[in-house]
């Protein structure tokens, strides 16, 4: 009856510079480079019994150090916005 299942979640954004600078040197709007990152996110449960389950969640497995693409683009001082670092969350599942 134990079972193990375990996920593993990719999101991806690749690098965007397709826009011309202004003569000032800045972008306008929404029109900056956006740098590429990888995120991974883990999932696993195992059922301990047939009415107990272990749950485990991983965000950002590999703790990125990232701006998430809203925040790059975006380009007002102050208003940029790292992406979450790695957390975590444990839970146990009982069902009577």
């Amino acid at each position: 009856m134990n079972t193990l299942e375990i996920q593993l979640h990719y999101s991806g954004i690749l690098k965007r510079d397709r826009f011309e600078k202004l003569p000032t040197g800045l972008y306008k709007g929404n029109e900056g480079i956006v740098n590429a990152y990888h995120l991974f996110n883990l999932n696993a449960s195992y059922r301990v019994s047939h009415s107990t389950r272990l749950t485990l969640g991983i965000e950002n497995l590999f703790n990125a150090d990232y701006f998430p693409a809203r925040s790059q683009w975006f380009m007002i001082p102050g208003f940029y916005a790292k992406g979450k670092g790695a957390a975590f969350n444990i839970g146990v599942v009982v069902n009577y």
